[in-house]
């Protein structure tokens, strides 16, 4: 089947479903590009006023989304790629991390237990480890959630700090053990990670001759900072994502993520120009069948 795809059908299509979110955040006009941390912090309101904050890991959702928000100004005020990328990779750590904690219900409890006593447990950890000769035994606190520490690091402690200290020394991070790597795989974003794992550990951030070229090179008008740009706007709607199952208004979080996507859909024309879009979408056929949709139906389509 043969997909005829007008540009300018669709471009008009997708503006005028992107009035919407213009209509309410004038400061989000497209005549111009705005900074996509703007755009982040209206998302943040809209799903916060949505989300269930009593729900086990409905603060650490928004505590996540918040720190995206802060990676993402920094990136924004960069303009070197090398320092900027450091901040695009925290970005899908944290989105990665909220969609790997919304995908085991059957954990929501214990990640709401780690949050909320993950503090005390680093001074106590620093206090293990810096030799001041302290007991865990001796810690009042500890004694009182002991039991349930174990029974959540089953097979990591076992309860006795002179066995216990590799462990200790370990305990970083408040998801530890689970590592990044794992919550990328059940987030089925493998591929994600060995790519931003070689952009980060390769010379795109090495001190290295390469390092200017690598950052310069650029396909049409994407630059490899654009090409970061759209990757974070993916993280950032992503949280609609992450924040549907723990809302009691679904429709509503759905209808703004369709809002959103169509405005994040003109943000990339804007970013490309018209021309170098439409010979991008016609270089991926997917893509092409799906904006071709646009024309017949009265609802956005999602593409990402």
């Amino acid at each position: 089947m043969t997909i005829t795809f007008d540009a300018s059908v669709t471009i008009n299509k997708l503006e005028i479903a992107s009035k919407e979110i213009i209509s309410k955040f004038p400061e989000l006009e497209l005549s111009v590009l705005p900074p996509i941390a703007v755009a982040a912090e209206k998302i943040k309101i809209e799903i916060d006023r949505q989300l269930e904050q009593s729900h086990p890991v409905g603060r650490i959702i928004s505590a996540g989304m918040e720190e995206q928000i802060i990676h993402l100004k920094a990136y924004e005020k960069l303009d070197e790629p090398r320092a900027a990328i450091v901040h695009a990779r925290k970005i899908s750590e944290i989105q990665v991390t909220l969609a790997y904690l919304v995908m085991h219900t059957e954990k929501f409890e214990e990640f709401e237990w780690r949050w909320e006593n993950f503090n005390n447990l680093q001074i106590l950890r620093s206090e293990l480890l810096s030799g001041s000769g302290v007991s865990p035994d001796g810690n009042e606190w500890f004694l009182s959630i002991k039991s349930e520490f174990l029974n959540v690091f089953s097979g990591e402690f076992q309860g006795d700090f002179a066995t216990d200290a590799k462990a200790w020394k370990k305990y970083n991070n408040w998801l530890w053990p689970i590592s990044l790597k794992t919550m990328y795989l059940d987030s089925g974003r493998v591929e994600d990670y060995q790519t931003d794992a070689y952009h980060w550990g390769s010379q795109h951030t090495h001190f290295s001759p390469m390092v200017k070229l690598l950052h310069s090179l650029s396909d049409a008008n994407i630059t490899f900072s654009s090409a970061f740009k759209l990757g974070i706007w993916r993280d950032i709607l992503d949280c609609f994502t992450v924040a549907k199952n723990l809302v009691t208004n679904k429709t509503q979080l759905e209808n703004s993520h369709q809002s959103w996507i169509s405005y994040y859909n003109m943000w990339v024309v804007k970013l490309m120009g018209p021309v170098v879009w439409e010979r991008f979408v016609r270089q991926n056929s997917q893509l092409m069948e799906t904006l071709a949709e646009v024309g017949k139906t009265p609802e956005p389509i999602i593409y990402n």
